[in-house]
């Protein structure tokens, strides 16, 4: 990646989704974070440190991720 960028996903998905992130993950070990299931601590502190926030959620009864960001 060219741009100064960092990403962190966190959450499951399908495979095909997660192989592909675990792809450029260690492709950029630098910029890309992939933490494949659910970690409460860590997506507290995702939250805090992040700039932006993208909730592609299939199922999201009350948009709580969307507040917390």
């Amino acid at each position: 990646m060219q741009h100064k960028v960092q990403i962190i996903v966190l959450g499951s998905g399908s495979p095909d989704l997660e192989n592909a992130l675990r792809y450029f993950q260690h492709k950029y070990p630098n910029q890309i974070g992939v933490k494949i299931g659910y970690d409460e601590a860590l997506s507290h502190q995702i939250i805090a440190g992040g700039d932006l926030i993208l909730v592609p959620s299939r199922f999201e009864p009350c948009g709580l991720t969307q507040l917390y960001g």
